[in-house]
């Protein structure tokens, strides 16, 4: 993660809503930066009256520098069980042969691969793509996926493009399609600095070895966004029904923006998990000539009153 890639507090906050995080599990951030999303899970079990340290976090990032500032941002949260380790995720991952009930990751966007690193063929890590993509945003997942545990979720933030690009992208897709649980396409400009449009990522692994197909909650939040400042939010309202939409599989306050798609849909539109194939904004709300020049009238009227008032108050005066 890049000093200036932080993933922002309502997208921090959205995670952690998303990752559903009990006491006694492990949590694996492997592009932790500043621990943003762990604080958040902490604020979130102790609002629940859940001990936060009950949660095991382990995290890496590349930038010594950074896990520095992420030890301090723990520390003052009072977050005592955790491990921080310095190194590239994808050519130098801390994590061993370890499971994590929980990984979670929002990675530095728009990193390409220009030096193949040909061991990478061979990784377990990423036999799900004959050809390793040149594109980082699937390496990342596939790597994070590969530490999951049996039964266990992981959330990642990426941008639109790992959702629908062909090539060793698509098989990717396809290998891991059984596993996805919800896509939520989210608003632009969440970022600062930045218009790009991001989506949320929600896997879950089979407790067991079961090929059964599972239908996918996609999720169209594109227009979902409150404003703070010069920048786009998700609000504390948004954030929990987009929740309780993964949790539950439905919300009555969101009918029109969700729709479960199955296997077969899906390998119909080349494999795309873009929740915009499937889920369609809704139009805009168009008024009618006729409303619009009653409403006129009605607010000439009403200036009309309010003009005649006025004249007959100036005139008392004289």
């Amino acid at each position: 993660m890049k000093v200036d890639h932080i993933t922002p507090h309502s997208l921090a906050r959205l995670n952690a809503a998303l990752l559903d995080i009990r006491p006694g599990m492990r949590l694996l951030d492997f592009a932790v930066g500043y621990a943003g999303t762990w604080v958040a899970v902490a604020k979130r079990l102790h609002d629940q009256g859940e001990n936060p340290n009950s949660v095991y976090f382990v995290g890496q990032d590349v930038s010594p520098k950074v896990l520095l500032v992420a030890t301090c941002h723990l520390m003052l949260h009072g977050i005592t069980s955790f491990q921080l380790q310095t190194g590239d995720a994808l050519t130098d991952p801390q994590t061993d042969a370890s499971r994590f009930d929980r990984v979670v990751a929002d990675p530095t966007f728009g990193l390409h691969i220009t030096a193949r690193n040909d061991n990478w063929r061979y990784d377990p890590r990423f036999l799900a793509a004959r050809t390793p993509p040149r594109s980082a945003e699937w390496l990342f997942m596939m790597h994070g996926l590969s530490v999951l545990a049996p039964g266990g979720r992981a959330v990642f933030i990426t941008i639109h493009g790992p959702l629908f690009r062909s090539g060793s992208e698509r098989e990717i897709r396809k290998f891991y399609a059984n596993w996805l649980t919800a896509v939520v396409a989210l608003p632009r400009a969440l970022y600062p600095g930045t218009s790009l449009a991001v989506a949320l990522t929600v896997f879950d692994r089979p407790a067991d070895h079961s090929s059964a197909e599972n239908d996918v909650l996609m999720i169209n939040a594109s227009q979902l966004r409150a404003k703070d400042g010069r920048h786009n939010i998700l609000s504390s309202e948004v954030i929990d029904r987009l929740a309780k939409l993964v949790v539950s599989g439905s919300d009555e306050e969101l009918p029109a923006i969700h729709e479960f798609v199955d296997q077969a849909r899906l390998a119909d539109n080349d494999h795309s998990w873009q929740p915009s194939r499937y889920v369609y904004e809704p139009a805009p709300y168009v008024r009618s000539l006729e409303d619009i020049r009653s409403d006129l009238a009605a607010a000439q009227k009403t200036a009309q009153q309010a003009a005649s008032a006025m004249k007959a108050a100036l005139d008392a005066l004289e």
